[in-house]
């Protein structure tokens, strides 16, 4: 996953511009010096985040713990959550199956910046926005993508788009803070480290002559005091 986001964003904007174009005016000097710079910073929080994979059973069970919890005490776990490192790519599945959820979240001075992308067979779809956040508080950071699709024929459904984009952010938040303050409780959640990519798949790119990268993700399922 992380190395299938690298590689998007090595290619970025490019990337991006190639399939969502033709651009009203074109893509100015400036709008592209800010989706290089987006690239560059991309790039380097995916060089040390740690890949989580979280299961639907144990993102349900996170999200009832997060969003039953009144206000006050969510607030506290979103503050006291102790993250494992300073980046986490969580990968969620998408429950329509058709692909995956992807959350990349970071602490900077006490605040949380969580920024979703989903990945399915035609590809990656980049983040609009950035959610930053501190307890309950949040802020949206627009993104140079968003400007970008502004200007092509596939731009976001204004106010609607924004509105699920921010959703989901907020929910990945409430996932990823939850499960950090829950690790800290031997038996309420598990992780294991495990190949990010199956046996099947690996051995299938060997014969092929394409040898994939041996990358691990922790895999997050529920402990045994849940079940």
């Amino acid at each position: 996953m992380i190395d299938t986001l690298t590689k998007f964003f090595e290619s970025y904007p490019q990337s991006f511009l190639d399939t969502n174009g033709p651009f009203r005016g074109g893509i100015s000097p400036e709008l592209m010096d800010r989706m290089l710079e987006f690239r560059d910073r991309q790039l380097h929080v995916l060089s040390y985040a740690q890949h989580y994979r979280i299961d639907q059973e144990t993102v349900q069970m996170l999200t009832d713990l997060a969003y039953g919890t009144k206000p006050a005490g969510r607030e506290e776990i979103y503050r006291e959550a102790q993250f494992p490192f300073r980046a986490l790519l969580v990968e969620c599945p998408d429950p329509t199956g058709e692909g995956s959820y992807v959350a990349l979240t970071t602490v900077v001075d006490d605040c949380m910046y969580t920024q979703r992308m989903i990945l399915t067979a035609n590809g990656i779809v980049p983040s609009l926005l950035v959610l930053k956040s501190s307890g309950l508080k949040g802020e949206l950071i627009f993104t140079p993508t968003y400007e970008a699709a502004l200007l092509g024929p596939k731009h976001p459904d204004g106010e609607a788009a924004l509105k699920s984009e921010r959703e989901v952010c907020s929910h990945f938040v409430a996932v990823v803070a939850t499960m950090c303050s829950m690790l800290k409780y031997k038996g309420m959640i598990e992780t294991e480290d495990v190949q990010a990519i199956s046996r099947p798949e690996r051995r299938r790119a060997e014969k092929a002559g394409k040898p994939l990268p041996d990358t691990l993700v922790t895999r997050v399922r529920l402990g045994s005091r849940l079940h």
